[in-house]
């Protein structure tokens, strides 16, 4: 059976692939935190707020009760993805570009991490099989408006066309809008030297490499 990077909340699942003698890799989520804290270290007190985040408790309780019988599995934990296709950035720059306002919310942050750093810690825990906990998220949050007025800079465009508005005004659920995303990386970093640039460089990499 070969080894696996589960993202489902199938508990099963996992033990049907156990029985396959499978090294799993469970992909779970900052939000099994309530986002009151920065760089958060991976033995930390669950405290999700929303159901997404009670969710991926649930299978990562778990699975690291299997870990530690000794089950071969990892839970690898991700902060906001980002890739060259990430039409919101996109559409940000496009219209800053043409002279247009555009929209971000000041109240909604990311550590954006690059789709291809996120890949790189997934395929280094599955050709080791190293068991236990890990975190990889960008070092630092920026909010949302706050990348559009980068971007509105890097442009030259005008600033003023960056209207900063409210992500818990606009409904966005419970958990969508919290205060900081970062998580203790320094495992990932020391074991495979794996580490995420700063939140400018990534944003800047999606926009060229488009």
């Amino acid at each position: 059976m070969p080894d696996v990077a589960v993202q489902a909340g199938d508990a099963d699942l996992i033990e049907r692939l156990f029985g396959q003698n499978a090294y799993v890799l469970f992909l779970s989520t900052n939000h099994v935190f309530d986002g009151t804290r920065a760089g958060v270290p991976a033995d930390a007190p669950f405290c999700p707020i929303s159901e997404y985040g009670r969710q991926k408790m649930h299978v990562e309780r778990a699975l690291g009760a299997a870990i530690a019988k000794g089950r071969p599995a990892a839970i690898l934990r991700f902060g906001r993805v980002v890739s060259p296709g990430m039409e919101l950035l996109l559409g940000w720059r496009d219209r800053l570009a043409a002279g247009q306002p555009v929209q971000a919310f000041f109240d909604m942050v990311m550590a954006p991490l690059p789709v291809e750093i996120a890949a790189q810690a997934i395929d280094a825990l599955l050709a080791s099989k190293r068991p236990g906990l890990w975190q990889l998220t960008g070092p630092r949050d920026v909010s949302y408006a706050a990348a559009a007025l980068h971007i509105a800079r890097r442009l030259g465009a005008d600033p003023s066309l960056v209207a900063s508005v409210s992500a818990s005004a606009a409904g966005i659920p419970i958990g969508g809008g919290v205060a900081n995303t970062t998580l203790d990386s320094s495992r990932i970093r020391a074991e495979f030297g794996i580490a995420v640039p700063d939140a400018w460089a990534v944003i800047d990499k999606v926009l060229d490499d488009r």
